[in-house]
């Protein structure tokens, strides 16, 4: 109920989850991120926030983002979304044994 006093009343900031749009860099905009954005009448409105450590980033975000992307391109025979162009990056690493799998054929 806060929130949407906040969007009808007043103004506030609220921990929810919104699409990124420029919110944290580092991440695309396309994904999800929980901030604490300005809620008013004008809407949600994310508001910048400093980058994640690189140590997070590449031991905790990039393998999890990674995973989500390859299980999405696994089921298909052929996908043609933004998981191929990552299993080929997977792929092309010199330690990477294993294959890139059926989406990217």
């Amino acid at each position: 109920m806060p929130i949407i006093d906040g969007l009808v009343n007043d103004e506030g900031y609220f921990q929810v989850n919104v699409p990124n749009y420029g919110a944290l860099p580092g991440v695309p905009d396309d994904v999800v991120v929980e901030v604490r954005p300005l809620v008013n009448k004008k809407g949600i409105q994310p508001i910048r926030v400093e980058p994640l450590p690189t140590k997070i980033m590449l031991e905790q975000i990039l393998p999890e983002w990674m995973e989500m992307e390859s299980a999405s391109c696994w089921p298909t025979k052929r996908a043609t979304g933004p998981c191929c162009s990552t299993m080929r990056w997977k792929a092309a690493r010199p330690a990477a044994t294993t294959q890139a799998g059926p989406c990217c054929g």
